[in-house]
């Protein structure tokens, strides 16, 4: 995905949202790993950066 200089992840979530919508009621629970590494939403994108969207999980113990 080609976004604009200094996009943060919040941006990211905003336009994936919007090409999958069935994503965008989930976007306040998923999580988001760059580079390995969980991120919080205002951290600023980089050219190359590897970005994973983890979404909420099931399960637990009975």
């Amino acid at each position: 995905m080609t976004l604009s200089d200094h996009s943060t992840i919040e941006a990211l979530l905003s336009t994936v949202s919007k090409n999958h919508p069935k994503l965008a009621a989930m976007k306040r629970s998923i999580k988001v790993a760059v580079n390995s590494q969980l991120a919080e939403p205002r951290i600023v994108l980089h050219d190359g950066d590897e970005v994973a969207l983890l979404p909420p999980v099931a399960g637990g113990w009975r």
